[in-house]
């Protein structure tokens, strides 16, 4: 069985009903890895340079940058989600590593909320550039 990165924000909206400060703390994680990976769906390797520095979060969020920075559609909203995926990326380590802080539900909700607006970008700018096959190939 395979996972989308639609499935995965559809989890994390779930766990972010939930009243539990791990549950918030998961939701906020989940909501931006289902972010990150639909953003590597849309920018794939040529959207991106070759480099060693950085984590494969960095290489996807510099790719996007890079798109918000060209000449191509999907510019405008490629700017937007690169500040999104960076802003959602700190909440998702504060989520994980900053146990001694407390995270709130009302920091699932707006982590949630920024998520579900930034992948309806992301479908928007996959519409413009079409890096995403369709499901029917076509």
């Amino acid at each position: 069985m395979s996972l989308t990165p639609r499935q995965l924000f559809d989890f994390a909206a779930g766990l972010d009903a939930a009243l539990s400060e791990a549950h918030a703390r998961s939701a906020i994680s989940r909501a931006y890895y289902a972010l990150m990976h639909r953003a590597d769906e849309i920018f794939p390797a040529e959207f991106g340079r070759p480099t060693d520095r950085g984590s494969t979060h960095e290489r996807v969020i510099e790719a996007v940058e890079r798109h918000a920075a060209s000449l191509l559609p999907g510019r405008s909203l490629a700017r937007q989600l690169t500040r999104a995926l960076r802003e959602l990326k700190n909440l998702r380590v504060d989520a994980d590593y900053r146990l001694h802080e407390n995270v709130s539900a009302e920091h699932a909700h707006k982590c949630v909320s920024r998520t579900r607006t930034a992948l309806g970008w992301c479908d928007d700018i996959d519409r413009q550039i079409g890096t995403t096959p369709s499901p029917s190939g076509g």
